[in-house]
């Protein structure tokens, strides 16, 4: 599982983290789509509701056991946890987070809405709760490009150590900037 807030890289990382394991990515997003699983368009969010139980459903039926298979995307609770060998969550400094919504043309409630997210830790503390603390790791992608993060996953594959969750404080970045309350109220 790769996962972590809208605009944080999940997409191009697990589609070249796939390339170079050989194994098929599973979008979340695009499979709701594409197997019937949205029951409603969140016009103010510019997002889908998902039914979870028709999801995980569908994701047992698409996996095969033992079948390597990377899936992507920011809701985890969707996922059987008994299908997750590990969780890997990007993190990105909620300032590179908040332009690159900007540059993908989001509205400015729905960057709000996914800078919070990222600064309050809702995607790690998901993954935390769905798959148990050890099998998440936290990976800030802040300042690197798409192949050293794709290194930097691969290795928490391989080793699974060195980014246990709680490396990341986007909070006490941004108090010690006086920017918390850009975000914040």
């Amino acid at each position: 599982m790769i996962t972590g807030t809208p605009g944080t890289g999940k997409t191009s990382v697990a589609r070249k983290v796939a390339e170079r394991l050989k194994c098929r990515v599973i979008g979340l997003s695009e499979f709701a789509i594409k197997k019937n699983l949205v029951t409603r368009y969140i016009e103010h969010l510019g997002s889908y509701d998902i039914n979870p139980e028709k999801m995980k459903k569908a994701l047992e039926e698409e996996c095969k056991p033992g079948e390597l298979v990377i899936i992507e995307g920011h809701v985890v609770d969707v996922i059987p946890a008994e299908y997750v060998e590990l969780a890997i969550v990007l993190r990105l400094n909620p300032l590179e987070l908040e332009k690159r919504l900007k540059e993908r043309g989001y509205t400015e409630k729905k960057i709000l809405i996914n800078v919070q997210s990222e600064i309050l830790d809702s995607c790690l503390i998901d993954a935390i709760a769905n798959f148990g603390k050890e099998k998440v790791f936290e990976l800030d992608t802040t300042d690197k490009d798409l192949e050293e993060v794709v290194d930097e996953v691969l290795h928490i594959i391989k080793e699974r150590k060195n980014y246990e969750p709680g490396r990341v404080d986007w909070l006490g970045f941004l108090e010690e900037r006086d920017l918390l309350g850009r975000y914040l109220k």
